[in-house]
């Protein structure tokens, strides 16, 4: 009796050791501009939607439409924001994706950036990390900017960065904001890090406020 117990305890032990304690948000959003009247507008759509669209279409000659998809995860005090496009963009330049932290701590010497992309029938990856002239540090987030690669397709960003909780229960926001004209890498980094920002991470002074398409944001409760 005692070795039918004991197989029985250890069966029921086992599933709580191995337990994930990952956790996940994702958002799709759609941009249409209007390029005779100068104008734009973002909204949040469904995965439905997203999925649904056909990617040959999305271009029109008084009008553009673009998709993207970003997910934050968290695994194990590490974070991992990735922005997807579901297709090309019209404008390539300096965008800048970025996390904002309550009740935690960022490592900043984990920060690990990149953005993959489809290049003459090869997949490529540039990285940035902590001390790239493209990251910029505050005590409560950060940014990094990205330059699209011109002539190329199949574009995915993402940052992985590991952090330390202050409080029991923090929260880790997340964002990207494209650029829809061509700017220079100074001008991508005239932002602060604040709740009032786009998405609630990113707040660009006034003069460059405008260049970006003002995409929401994602969060997660680390």
């Amino acid at each position: 009796m005692k070795k039918y117990l004991f197989i029985i305890l250890v069966l029921l032990v086992i599933p709580t050791v191995v337990k994930a304690s990952e956790n996940i948000e994702v958002k799709y959003y759609k941009t249409v501009i209007d390029k005779i009247n100068n104008i734009s507008y973002i909204k949040e759509i469904t995965q439905e939607e997203y999925d649904n669209v056909n990617g040959i279409s999305l271009f029109s000659t008084n009008h553009e439409t673009e998709y993207k998809r970003i997910i934050i995860k968290n695994n194990d005090n590490k974070i991992n924001l990735t922005v997807e496009w579901k297709k090309n963009p019209a404008v390539r330049s300096f965008d800048v994706i970025a996390l904002r932290g309550v009740g935690v701590t960022f490592d900043y010497d984990s920060i690990n950036g990149s953005q993959s992309y489809s290049l003459n029938n090869n997949v490529s990856k540039i990285y940035y990390y902590n001390n790239s002239d493209n990251v910029k540090l505050f005590s409560n987030g950060f940014g990094v900017s990205m330059n699209l690669v011109n002539g190329a397709s199949n574009y995915s960003l993402s940052l992985n960065i590991n952090y330390f909780k202050d409080v029991n229960n923090g929260t880790v926001y997340g964002t990207y904001q494209h650029s829809q004209r061509d700017i220079s890498l100074s001008q991508s980094q005239r932002y602060t890090i604040s709740a009032n920002g786009y998405g609630g991470v990113l707040d660009f002074d006034s003069s460059v406020e405008d260049y970006f398409d003002g995409m929401g944001g994602v969060s997660i409760n680390v």
